[in-house]
């Protein structure tokens, strides 16, 4: 899944290659390099629409990230573009809309915290990619040791230390260093296709 979801509110607080002869792949491999030369190597490319829906085929976590700025406003946002980066030291991602009102606060935090959702907290994800002014009204949370704030019953979170900000085409990647980090049983909200969903109980093989 490409990207958060919305901008963000705050709240104080054919043929095998056997088939073919050995002149035709000769005869391919140099006309492959003569277009390569001529043209960029980005000149052709899928549009935002196809490339939006082919990577939904891909299911993800929800999550919400939260974030606060130098007055101590606490911001959230509805994310499902984010991964582990690395074990030894332990370091997440999360892709950010350039255009979200919670990027220029990233940009300028030391943290910012992961609410991985569990499957019953759907509404609040839609409730974190709207457009209210106040997203944390009714949400149970409260301060994680960093500071930024967790939401209660959330199946995971991660409290991260800010180490890099990549640029990267309409979004920013944010990495982030795992100081703190929780998790409970559960059912991991999803995002396939463009809709939320939940996993489905594997099939057992008829005997």
């Amino acid at each position: 899944m490409v990207g958060d979801h919305d901008s963000s509110g705050a709240r104080r607080h054919g043929h095998s290659m056997t088939d073919l002869r050995t002149e035709e792949l000769e005869a391919d491999s140099l006309a492959v390099g003569a277009t390569a030369s001529g043209k960029s190597a980005c000149a052709g490319r899928v549009d935002a629409s196809t490339f939006r829906a082919v990577v939904g085929h891909s299911p993800t976590g929800v999550s919400v990230v939260t974030a606060r700025d130098a007055d101590g406003c606490h911001y959230g946002i509805t994310v499902s573009s984010y991964a582990s980066l690395s074990l030894d030291p332990p370091l997440v991602l999360i892709c950010i809309d350039t255009r979200s009102r919670i990027h220029s606060v990233l940009s300028a935090a030391r943290s910012f915290a992961m609410n991985i959702l569990c499957v019953e907290q759907e509404p609040l994800a839609r409730q974190f990619s709207s457009r209210a002014d106040d997203r944390f009204a009714g949400v149970s949370c409260s301060p994680g040791k960093s500071g930024d704030l967790l939401i209660s019953n959330a199946i995971a979170y991660l409290e991260c230390r800010l180490v890099e900000v990549v640029s990267a085409g309409d979004h920013s990647i944010f990495i982030g260093a795992v100081s703190a980090a929780g998790a409970r049983d559960g059912s991991p909200l999803l995002r396939y296709r463009g809709a939320y969903t939940e996993p489905r109980a594997r099939r057992t093989p008829d005997t």
